[in-house]
């Protein structure tokens, strides 16, 4: 038997329709059906076939309606229990499947939760009870389901956005929100299906469609509306899409033996749907980091959004865990929602393997972690720790020492790397002697292994018992796997020259990695650096990494605590300053280079972020907070430019907060402040900051100081609406930056004057602001504005139905773009080129381009609104001048293309229309 009251009222029997004719039969049972498995009081039946004045012969009529029904039904499908009791059996009902489906969706995978939703929503033919929904008894129930309808067709949309398909989705958001005027999750679904599909102008019209509805009762949108409405407006890149990120894991140099049994265990437990969290717990050097690795590697196949390999080994503050996860997963930071929140948005559509290496020394962060499993269903945290993270739903997987065949293979592996001629056969009975020694801790054997090349095996065990018999007890209160490996640790330090025993307590000193150059001016006193650095490698007390864009030598953190406890209080003292020296005089000398932001400036920057963030700590504990303003003040552009903004902001706060001395530190951390003050939408402090710079530079006499000040005044000027003070402030800046030959500076601040006048109406100055920035940009080289100028004047050529210059321009600008790397303004400008052409009449060239960038949008990380709302024009010309067959055939031409296919097809093209 199946019952339907998702629409008008049905009942099946194998297929059957045995309905009840008669409409209070029909009534009492969809009174029936609604309070499935719960008793119906005769007052309550009579109340609801025939209201407040029930005929006397209600009752009686009553009985036999029930008789009627159990004569279709079966005759124990109503129960007589003082009142009346139908039995639904499971699956009967379709209000049971609809809400069962509604469960099992929670927490899917877009794909499998829109599946399910969809299959849910196929259940209803139209309105529940349609012919009882104005009853008093039915109407509560109809209201609520009714509701569930439209917020399970509001999630299955929000799958649908999640899986990319905005455009798809934006008829039928059109239709509801006429339908449905009151729902504001509609009106922000639509607004951001337009905006994904390129059409921003659509999308704030929507807003103000919502505004109106709402308006007709009395209501103003909520926050949510509002804020959406705010960050489409700013073309807020958070509301993009991100690109799902990819499958991102060192590789280890060596491959990993002995651990089968542990891995096949390790997986049964990784994969099982109800662990969220595995955390592989053991002592330093047991190998946790290559079981997590190879772990990941290969179960990573099984999470559709990939594998994230986070380190943390080099941070030493429990806030910076969440930001270093999210430039793992290639996140950037944004002034209007913590990171926190940033990750779970990230998350919560993504079917990700976090991989947490080295968490046992920022315990204070494992809250943080709890957070992003709770509210991202489809995240997996697999951790590395020394002790357990204590949180709720957390799986302990052990790592344990190597079984003996295993140390033993591992041994002569890394014995014979450094002495090729070792005969494994007659070393092992030793080697596996001294892998017991050791407790066959996998980096306790490699360490003792890294030997072989100064002793033969049988003297290396003979020196290794002498010196552990002295070390067995080692501190009471160390763990014993710990005692083993620092003894290991001990015995091999001993081994060193004294010049390598003093390099290796020094490097000590470094965070994350370090370069030749910083190895040469921290530890250039400790002898022959290069020489000891060699055998320090050789004993895999270090490691050499080959990255660009240099060598970089590291060291395992278990190794790096050891060698820290062998500085002397005033070693360590003159070896940090020494350290912080050095990085404050190499982010000094890139200061200059920052604003040309190249690639590899950045990413060497990059790789001593831990450093100069060590070198900060250390200059703060010394309370010399000058160098700590020089320090900031110098690498500030570097954390804007790549991110790392609250970090950043909350840095120059804490230096500006500790000395307030008139010096030209504090005067470019100023500027800093503010640019970061304003990046976090806080315009009374970017405001403040800029006007206390711009003081500070002029009494310092530093010109190019106080225009950057001015300029950074101006951004927070236009933002408060003070447009006219800020015209005056660009014009100040650029004639000083002009002036003092800072053609960076100029360019940029000519490009927001110029956007500055656009937005006052002087579209005239705009343009030719636009046109003189473009000629100093060539006269000077700097191709990134120049590009831009291109651009910004064909949307001018463009505004003025002169198709033929705007191709020209676009062509030259993407070029330009194309040269530079820059994918995204690559695209951007592909983008405008598909109108330009489509103007043209050249539509199936127009309409393969779009579908080019439509393909490869999201691989290369821009949103598939490039296709702005012009270029949404163009296809829709396309469609209404083209053959279906003729569109169809360009669409799908232009989708097998690739991004670099693309441009070369759009410059092919643009020289055959327009021959230069």
């Amino acid at each position: 038997m199946e019952f339907r009251i998702l629409g008008p009222l049905e009942v099946l029997d194998n297929g059957s329709d045995v309905t009840p004719s008669r409409w209070k039969q029909r009534a009492l049972l969809a009174l029936l059906l609604l309070r499935a498995g719960e008793l119906v009081t005769v007052d309550e039946a009579v109340d609801a076939l025939w209201g407040a004045s029930p005929p006397a012969a209600a009752r009686n009529a009553l009985q036999g309606h029930v008789s009627a029904l159990r004569k279709i039904l079966g005759a124990d499908r109503i129960r007589t229990l003082g009142g009346y009791r139908i039995d639904v059996h499971e699956g009967e009902l379709d209000q049971d499947r609809f809400e069962r489906l509604l469960v099992e969706a929670r927490g899917r995978h877009p794909q499998e939760r829109r599946a399910l939703l969809g299959e849910a929503l196929a259940l209803f033919r139209g309105a529940p009870l349609a012919e009882f929904q104005y009853e008093l008894f039915a109407r509560p129930e109809v209201a609520r389901l009714e509701d569930l309808r439209l917020n399970a067709l509001e999630e299955r949309i929000g799958a649908d956005l999640a899986l990319r398909r905005h455009e798809d989705v934006v008829p039928e958001l059109e239709r509801l929100v006429r339908e449905h005027p009151l729902r504001e999750r509609m009106h922000a679904q639509v607004m951001l299906a337009l905006y994904r599909s390129g059409r921003q102008a659509d999308a704030l019209d929507a807003y103000q469609r919502a505004r109106r509805a709402l308006g007709e009762i009395g209501l103003e949108p909520g926050d949510a509306l509002r804020e959406l409405q705010r960050r489409i407006l700013e073309h807020d890149p958070t509301l993009d899409l991100p690109p799902e990120p990819k499958t991102r894991l060192p590789v280890p140099p060596t491959p990993l033996l002995g651990r089968d049994r542990e891995i096949a265990e390790a997986t049964t437990l990784l994969v099982r749907p109800d662990v969220r969290i595995v955390t592989l717990v053991g002592a330093g050097g047991v190998g946790k980091t290559r079981l997590a690795l190879e772990l990941a590697r290969r179960n990573g196949g099984r999470f559709r959004s990939g594998v994230v390999y986070v380190p943390l080994a080099a941070l030493a503050d429990a806030s910076l865990v969440l930001p270093t996860i999210a430039r793992a997963v290639e996140l950037r930071e944004s002034a209007h929602r913590t990171t926190a929140d940033a990750l779970i948005e990230y998350l919560v559509e993504r079917e990700t393997l976090l991989v947490v290496d080295n968490v046992e020394h920022l315990l204070d962060a494992t809250p943080a972690l709890g957070q992003l499993v709770a509210f991202a269903p489809d995240l997996k945290l697999l951790v590395t720790s020394r002790e357990p993270l204590r949180l709720y739903g957390e799986h302990l997987f052990p790592v344990r020492p190597l079984p003996e065949d295993a140390a033993t293979e591992l041994f002569l592996d890394r014995a014979q790397a450094v002495r090729p001629d070792l005969n494994r056969a007659l070393a092992r009975a030793s080697a596996t002697e001294i892998c017991a020694r050791v407790d066959r801790v996998p980096l306790a054997i490699e360490l003792a292994a890294g030997q072989a090349a100064a002793f033969e095996i049988d003297e290396l065990l003979a020196r290794m018992s002498e010196r552990l018999a002295h070390l067995v007890a080692g501190p009471r209160d160390h763990p014993e796997r710990h005692k083993t490996f620092r003894n290991t640790l001990a015995w091999s330090h001993d081994l060193l020259q004294p010049g390598q025993q003093a390099l290796f307590a020094r490097l000590s000193i470094f965070a994350g990695g370090w370069t030749l150059e910083a190895l040469e001016a921290v530890c250039g006193k400790c002898g022959d650096v290069v020489a000891d650095i060699t055998a320090l490698e050789e004993k895999n007390l270090v490691q050499l990494t080959v990255s660009d864009p240099e060598p970089r030598l590291t060291m395992l953190d278990t190794i790096r605590e050891y060698a820290a406890e062998l500085l002397f209080t005033a070693d360590e003292r003159e070896a940090r300053m020494c350290h912080a020296d050095f990085f404050l005089t190499l982010v000094e000398a890139a200061e200059p280079e920052l604003p040309s932001s190249h690639s590899e400036l950045l990413d060497r920057l990059e790789y001593d972020h831990d450093n100069i963030r060590a070198a900060i700590n250390f200059l703060e504990s010394m309370e010399d907070h000058q160098r700590v303003l020089r320090l900031v003040g110098a690498v500030w552009r570097f954390w804007y430019l790549r991110g790392h903004l609250g970090e950043g902001r909350l840095r120059l706060d804490t230096a500006l907060a500790h000395d307030a001395e008139p010096t030209l530190g504090r005067a470019k951390a100023l500027n800093g402040a503010a640019a970061m003050a304003i990046n976090a939408g806080d315009l009374a402090a970017a405001r403040s900051r800029a006007e206390e710079g711009l003081a500070l530079h002029r009494h310092l006499g530093d010109d190019i100081g106080a225009a950057y000040s001015a300029f950074m005044l101006a951004n927070a000027l236009v933002e408060q609406g003070e447009l006219d003070r800020a015209r005056g402030l660009y014009e100040e800046s650029i004639r000083e930056f002009r002036a003092r030959g800072a053609d960076t500076w100029s360019l940029l601040a000519g490009r927001h004057l110029a956007y500055l006048y656009n937005k006052i109406g002087d579209r005239s100055r705009a343009q030719a602001l636009h046109s003189e920035n473009l000629q100093r940009a060539r006269a000077t080289g700097h191709n990134r504005f120049t590009a831009t100028s291109l651009s910004a004047l064909a949307e001018f050529a463009l505004a003025d139905g002169h198709a033929d210059e705007a191709v020209g321009l676009l062509v030259d600008s993407l070029e330009l773009h194309l040269a530079l790397g820059d994918l995204l303004d690559t695209a951007t400008d592909l983008a405008l080129l598909t109108f330009a052409l489509a103007r043209k009449g050249a539509l199936e060239i127009a309409t393969c381009i779009a579908a080019a960038l439509d393909a490869v949008g999201d691989d290369i990380g821009i949103r598939k609104n490039t296709l702005t709302a012009r270029t949404q024009q163009a296809l829709t010309a396309a469609h209404e001048r083209l053959k279906q067959e003729e569109y169809d055939e360009a669409w799908e031409r232009g989708h097998s293309l690739t991004l670099m296919e693309a441009v070369a097809f759009a410059l092919d093209s643009a020289a055959t229309l327009q021959p230069r």
